[in-house]
């Protein structure tokens, strides 16, 4: 129905095993590139995405009416894992993101 491939190369679905009651079941689980390619079956959609960010880049974020999200990584050495986010823009110039 959502017309995504599970259980392949591609990512974009799983099919998962699970015991419920003591019985084995499967379920449906999309996986974020099933995600990325549903977003973008939307036309209005200009890009999405996913990134991480690190120690030792440069990252600043407001929220509110006027919205802002500023990332600069660093070139070498970018430290530990502290933050993941994702960003969406519209051709229409409409844009969001959550971090």
């Amino acid at each position: 129905q959502l017309g995504l491939e599970p259980n392949t190369p591609l990512g974009q679905a799983y099919l998962i095993p699970y015991k419920n009651h003591g019985k084995l079941e499967c379920q449906f689980q999309i996986g974020y590139k099933g995600l990325i390619d549903m977003v973008y079956r939307n036309d209005n959609i200009k890009t999405v995405q996913a990134q991480c960010v690190y120690g030792n880049d440069v990252f600043e974020y407001e929220l509110g009416l006027e919205p802002k999200l500023v990332h600069k990584p660093a070139i070498k050495d970018r430290g530990e894992l502290l933050l993941v986010y994702a960003l969406w823009k519209a051709k229409n110039g409409g844009y969001g993101f959550e971090v």
